[in-house]
C-alpha cells in the first residue's frame, strides 16, 4: 500500500526541483519536442471544442501551457497546482492575459463548493495518485451539470513498454525518477477502464496520444503540422489508442 503523503511530497519536491526553465526545455525541446507539444495541445483542443466564455479549472497546470491555451480561446481559467514553483513560473507566463487566477491547493481535496466550473482539465495529475478516484470524485463534484472533465492515464502497453518497465521497477532514468518515493501509475486498457469510472460521469471520448515515433527525417518530409494531424487521427483507432504512450478521456457530467 503507497503512503499518499509521501507520494504528494516526493511529487511536489520533483516538480520544485524541475520546474519550469528546466521542465519545457527537457521535454519540447527541438523538433520532437515540438511535435510532443502540439501533439498533446491539439489533441485536448479538439476534446474541449469551443471554449469561448467558459469557466474553466486547470488541476495540475505545470508550466501553463493547456491554461495558455484555454485563454487564448477566451475562456475564464482557474490555475491549480500543488507546486509553488509551478505556480511561480505559470503566473510569469500568464501575466498577459486577463481572465486567470491561481490557487495552490491538494487535488484531493478541491476548496471549491459544488458545480462551480464548466469544464475541468487535469493532465499529466491523476497518474501520480495512489488512489485516483479520490481525485476524479473531486472533479466530478466541482464541474457543473452539462459540464465535461477531461483527464488522462499513462497506457502500460505502449510500444516502448521495455524502456518503460526499466524506468519503473529499476529507477533506470534519473529524468523521470529523480526522486525515490516518486510515483506514478502505467495501467493496462482493463485497469484504466475500472479506474477510471467516475460516479456522476459518463465518457465521451478515449483516445490516444503520441503513437508515431519522433523520427526527424519522417516529421521533416510530412512537416509538422501534418505530421501531428497524422498522428492524432491514428491514435482514434480503438486498438491503437492503447499502444500510445497516454490515453487522454473526455467526460461529460449529466444534467
Amino acid at each position: 500500500m503507497h503512503d499518499s503523503e509521501k507520494i504528494k511530497r516526493a511529487v511536489q519536491q520533483y516538480y520544485s526541483q524541475d520546474a519550469g526553465q528546466f521542465y519545457d526545455k527537457t521535454r519540447f525541446a527541438g523538433l520532437g519536442g515540438q511535435v510532443r507539444h502540439l501533439r498533446e495541445l491539439n489533441t485536448i483542443r479538439q476534446l474541449t471544442g469551443d471554449v469561448a466564455g467558459q469557466k474553466i479549472l486547470e488541476v495540475g497546470c505545470g508550466t501553463g501551457r493547456f491554461s495558455e491555451s484555454l485563454l487564448q480561446s477566451k475562456a475564464q481559467v482557474t490555475v491549480l497546482d500543488f507546486s509553488p514553483a509551478m505556480l511561480d513560473y505559470t503566473k510569469r507566463r500568464l501575466s498577459h492575459h486577463p481572465d486567470f487566477s491561481l490557487l495552490r491547493a491538494d487535488a484531493e481535496y478541491l476548496p471549491f463548493k459544488d458545480n462551480q466550473f464548466d469544464g475541468v482539465l487535469s493532465v499529466k495529475l491523476v497518474s501520480h495518485f495512489a488512489n485516483p478516484q479520490k481525485v476524479l470524485n473531486e472533479f466530478q463534484r466541482v464541474v457543473n451539470p452539462g459540464g465535461w472533465v477531461i483527464v488522462d492515464a499513462n497506457n502500460l502497453f505502449r510500444l516502448d513498454f521495455p524502456l518503460v518497465f526499466l524506468k519503473k521497477y529499476f529507477n533506470f532514468s534519473l529524468h523521470y525518477f529523480a526522486q525515490k518515493n516518486m510515483y506514478s501509475s502505467y495501467l493496462t486498457p482493463w485497469q484504466i477502464e475500472k479506474l477510471y469510472q467516475i460516479h456522476g460521469l459518463s465518457r465521451q471520448a478515449l483516445v490516444g496520444v503520441g503513437l508515431l515515433p519522433k523520427l526527424p527525417a519522417l516529421i521533416k518530409r510530412l512537416g509538422v503540422d501534418d505530421f501531428v494531424g497524422l498522428d492524432i487521427n491514428l491514435c482514434k483507432n480503438k486498438i491503437l489508442r492503447y499502444v500510445t504512450p497516454m490515453c487522454v478521456m473526455l467526460y461529460k457530467k449529466g444534467e
